[in-house]
């Protein structure tokens, strides 16, 4: 990320010991002043931020209610409109350029939008991945701007900002460095909006990035810009959760609606969570947070998605009839201040536990892209409860013909031995055609704290080799072709291409025989033209390795009852293949 620093406009002293006293930058314009110099001329590889910093007056008002517009007019002639922000007593506008050649630009700022600065960013031809979107022809996968698919596969750490709840205190770069070691793809950030006091200081917890209403806290946004730096060096997507933590009437928990700063015992102008939700008043103050957002971070080719809002059956049981028709309201805001058409979603828990209707509505609205839900509780601790619900939970939002991903499944309680409750959650929902994100927080509440272990991450790691060994230019999808034959009680999950030429199974031994040291009995049938040779290469999906007696796997041929019969070498709990026609 290269900057540009603008600054052609004189400071008065009085206005400057203003500034000095308020923590604002105020650089009015000479009357008269001639219009800015064109600054020289920057350089940026293609689908990399670039920042301008620059000076503005700001008119006596707080520097976040600066209204900021810049224009960026691309080589092939679109214009591209994008909004600034404060920063450390000046302001800046990001910008990634989407293509090669010559981009200019202006800014403007304040209520005449008088011009600030303009200028030429050179966008030569880089190697970035780019950004994600929904593959059009096959609406339930992610692709990036080359159009390979991108699995959303890791985990929600969600305050990774704050070393104290990370695994081995580390650091954020450190942190998402790891995520990627172990093959993970994507992170989802909170954003709270309950902004408790740090013991011990006057300030907000880190993660509090709205202290009072339109007020931003730059020491929060850094360290989300320190995330964004770090996802983009190591190629993980960010899912950032614009509203989490802040609605519930406990007092004494992180998400207190009393450490809200629109909560009227903060001085806020709500009364109770409702009035946040329905107020017009309030919708557009949420709007001017989700705008900040944009303006800051929409220009990162690895933010996956804004997640508009997080659980609010759980916190603080606001009912879908209130937060339904919010979100949708901060969905258009969104798109509206983001020119890179990134990806919307909302984190409910959704389908099992609603307050008065399901969120079905919210799950087809126009509004949302991605479909998402939270999954924990005594009643999936067992693994094939857990495997059976995340199949059916993928299979009952399937139908929306969007990106299905959970955002959240853990288990606290779980053997750090074998973390099967990990792999089972990953593997149920990878093969049922969706995206897995784990829960990872230090052991405050059994039923769904887990650390992120180095041996809980190897599963992560094997289950992100296996996934990409698919071609990465196909989509793949569910098949329900595949008969278990042996043993009785046993299931296994499917995906595969359209012409079914190229497949991924996976295996779970019955709840009767799943604590067996092997499993030396199990045969499938999958339909198949006859004739037809396949190459079948099975692999232990806890380790990697290959379990058939060669190398590149065995082949095997389609019956004149057009099926494909599978023995399955002796495993123990689970197994997986890779089926190839020839």
């Amino acid at each position: 990320m290269r900057a540009t620093h603008v600054s052609r406009l004189l400071r008065a002293a009085s206005i400057l010991a203003a500034a000095a006293c308020s923590g604002h930058a105020f650089v009015p314009r000479t009357p008269g002043a001639a219009l800015p110099a064109r600054e020289p001329r920057a350089q940026a590889p293609v689908d990399t931020r670039h920042e301008i910093t620059f000076d503005a007056a700001t008119d006596g008002l707080p520097a976040d209610d600066l209204a900021i517009e810049a224009r960026f007019t691309t080589p092939s002639g679109t214009v591209v409109e994008v909004g600034g922000f404060a920063s450390r007593g000046h302001f800046k506008v990001r910008y990634t350029p989407r293509e090669p050649g010559l981009h200019t630009w202006t800014i403007r700022a304040g209520e005449g939008r008088s011009l600030v600065g303009r200028g030429e960013l050179e966008a030569v031809p880089g190697r970035r991945l780019g950004f994600v979107t929904i593959d059009p022809r096959a609406r339930h996968r992610l692709v990036a701007d080359d159009g390979t698919t991108r699995f959303v596969l890791g985990e929600n750490r969600f305050d990774v900002y704050d070393p104290r709840s990370n695994h081995e205190s580390a650091d954020i770069r450190s942190y998402v460095e790891r995520m990627a070691a172990y093959g993970m793809s994507t992170i989802r950030v909170f954003i709270v909006a309950g902004c408790a006091t740090e013991p011990g200081t006057t300030r907000s917890r880190i993660g509090c990035l709205e202290p009072a209403p339109g007020r931003f806290d730059e020491r929060t946004a850094e360290a989300i810009d320190t995330l964004f730096d770090a996802a983009e060096s190591a190629n993980v997507d960010v899912v950032l959760v614009a509203f989490a933590l802040g609605f519930s009437s406990d007092p004494d928990g992180r998400r207190s609606w009393d450490d809200n700063p629109y909560s009227a015992a903060r001085g806020g102008p709500a009364r109770s969570p409702r009035d946040f939700f329905r107020a017009p008043a309030l919708r557009a103050r949420a709007i001017r947070k989700i705008r900040y957002i944009a303006d800051r971070w929409a220009s990162s080719p690895r933010l996956l998605a804004v997640d508009l809002l997080d659980e609010p059956e759980r916190d603080g049981a606001i009912a879908e009839q209130l937060w339904i028709p919010w979100a949708e309201e901060m969905s258009r805001a969104w798109r509206a201040s983001d020119p890179y058409a990134h990806l919307v979603t909302a984190g409910p828990v959704g389908l099992h536990w609603n307050v008065e209707q399901d969120d079905g509505p919210w799950y087809a609205s126009a509004a949302n892209d991605l479909i998402q839900w939270h999954l924990d509780g005594q009643e999936v601790h067992d693994a094939h409860a857990l495997a059976d619900a995340m199949s059916h939970k993928v299979a009952e939002t399937w139908e929306n013909d969007k990106p299905v991903f959970c955002g959240q499944f853990a288990y606290g309680g779980e053997d750090s031995g074998t973390y099967d409750h990990t792999h089972v959650g990953l593997w149920s929902l990878a093969m049922s055609g969706a995206g897995a994100l784990a829960r990872s927080a230090p052991p405050r509440d059994v039923e769904w704290d887990e650390p992120m272990t180095a041996a809980r991450a190897r599963h992560f790691k094997v289950l992100s080799a296996f996934l990409r060994s698919l071609d990465p230019t196909r989509a793949y999808s569910t098949r329900n072709d595949v008969r278990v034959l042996a043993p009785s009680g046993a299931r296994a999950w499917s995906i595969a291409t359209e012409d079914k030429s190229d497949r991924a199974l996976w295996l779970l031994a019955p709840k009767e025989r799943y604590h067996e040291r092997t499993i030396a009995d199990a045969r499938l049938a999958i339909t198949a033209p006859r004739a037809g040779r396949y190459r079948v290469t099975w692999l232990d999906d806890t380790t990697g390795e290959r379990l058939s007696s060669t190398g590149d796997g065995e082949q095997v041929i389609a019956t004149d009852d057009d099926l494909l019969f599978l023995t399955v070498p002796p495993f123990a709990r689970h197994v997986a293949a890779r089926i190839t026609h020839e």
